[in-house]
């Protein structure tokens, strides 16, 4: 088993290999090959996947530390190559999530430079919308009408009038308009149900819906992409961390809660095989604390996959 995590700030890879039974390896060899970190003991050959986008993002990298501690293997290593500094922070500052309108402008467009995709219900793929019959946009931050308090009409020290208060209310799409949000689609529609198969895909309020995106698929062209369930919580978590800065979070659904605490955002780590790009490093407990700001997410499925992931 290994696990590594690039540490953009030092332009490095910490690399954590369980030896198994070699508790005192002795290394006899040790490379690079193509993404891959090479460890050769006495006894047992390691291949470790390093969470790169290419084999040149190791052309000049160099190993500057390697530790034993009983049974796991340390490793450092450098990669020496210029780096954008507002690398590790782009995650928490961008307001890409998926599907949203950047994403859905890079579909097919057709002989008009109309874009051409359809949201279909994942349950029988019947068509829920059709790009052709709409007009898109993103929502705001999930948690805008929270920051309302803070803009003023008047000077702050001036005493507020009431001819400047404002009904704050509710975003309500114009007919034929999508309004993406992070893990909805927003649209005038007298049901939140599949027309076809009646599966409720999201929830209604007098004539709009808020259709959640891990009940569509979106297809253009050969390709069929889903929305899987527990990055819900994923773009809500950033979405706090946009608006407030929060880094400490109760996140609780009807079957329970956990209490996280963000550490470090848009990490590239991998596990094993597995390459994870713009993670979240999370530390949690399922102990609760009242003082803790609480973010409630709808579904038990949700909540169950994106608390063991």
């Amino acid at each position: 088993m290994s696990l590594c995590e690039y540490l953009p700030r030092l332009d490095s890879i910490l690399v954590k290999i369980l030896l198994g039974d070699d508790v005192e390896p002795t290394i006899t060899e040790i490379a690079f090959v193509k993404r891959c970190l090479v460890v050769v003991t006495r006894t047992t050959k390691h291949t470790v996947k390093l969470p790169v986008e290419n084999k040149d993002h190791l052309k000049d990298a160099k190993i500057t530390q390697i530790l034993a501690k009983g049974s796991i293997l340390l490793l450092r290593i450098s990669l020496n190559r210029p780096q954008d500094p507002a690398s590790f922070t782009s995650l928490s500052l961008s307001k890409t999530q998926k599907w949203s309108v950047s994403d859905l402008v890079r579909t097919p467009k057709d002989a008009n430079n109309v874009n051409t995709f359809l949201f279909l219900c994942a349950y029988c793929s019947a068509t829920v919308v059709d790009s052709r019959d709409n007009k898109y946009a993103d929502m705001p931050l999930e948690y805008w009408h929270e920051l309302m308090d803070f803009w003023h009409c008047h000077k702050p020290h001036q005493k507020h009038h009431e001819n400047h208060l404002k009904n704050y209310g509710a975003i309500v799409p114009k007919d034929n308009h999508v309004y993406i949000g992070a893990s909805y689609l927003f649209l005038k529609r007298n049901s939140s149900s599949c027309f076809s198969c009646k599966r409720n895909l999201g929830e209604l309020t007098n004539d709009t819906a808020k259709l959640y995106k891990w009940n569509l698929k979106l297809q253009y062209g050969d390709t069929t992409e889903t929305f899987p369930p527990y990055a819900y919580s994923y773009y809500a978590i950033l979405d706090r961390i946009n608006s407030g800065a929060l880094r400490k979070l109760q996140v609780q659904s009807d079957n329970g809660s956990v209490r996280i605490w963000i550490l470090s955002v848009g990490l590239s780590v991998s596990y094993d095989s597995y390459v994870l790009d713009k993670a979240l490093k999370i530390l949690y407990t399922d102990k609760t604390d009242s003082e803790t700001e609480v973010l409630d997410v709808p579904l038990e499925g949700v909540y169950v996959l994106a608390s063991r992931k």
